[in-house]
């Protein structure tokens, strides 16, 4: 699966203000980005909104492709599932999952139940 990622944002827009040369005051004024929240960006503290990508991304030559990472995701679910050494646990693990689903349903009905109520005393 494809993220875009937070860290490699912070390393293309460190590397590539430094390959041209530009301080963080520079970039700022050229980008319309403010200077602490830049700093914030390069070290991996802050997720800029959609224009500060665009505006980073006009100054110094990168893409939005250029900030996808691809991840590998187990799920731990079908893992232990997969790691089931006999037909008792694997019985086991399918009872786990089905009471785990209809916990979930549960919750969700109960939200909807609860909001439904909300609204009702909104009237």
């Amino acid at each position: 699966m494809k993220i875009i990622s937070s860290k490699l944002l912070a390393e293309i827009i460190n590397s590539r203000r430094e390959e041209k040369n530009l301080s963080i005051k520079k970039l700022s004024d050229l980008a319309s980005v403010n200077r602490s929240i830049l700093s914030r960006i390069e070290i991996n503290d802050y997720i800029p909104s959609i224009q500060e990508i665009k505006s980073l991304s006009s100054v110094l030559d990168f893409g939005v492709k250029d900030l996808y990472e691809e991840i590998n995701t187990i799920n731990p679910l079908i893992n232990l599932k997969n790691q089931a050494l006999n037909k008792k646990e694997e019985e086991g693990l399918d009872r786990l999952f089905s009471m785990m689903l209809t916990i979930n349903i549960q919750l969700l009905i109960r939200k909807s139940f609860d909001n439904s109520i909300q609204e009702k005393r909104l009237f």
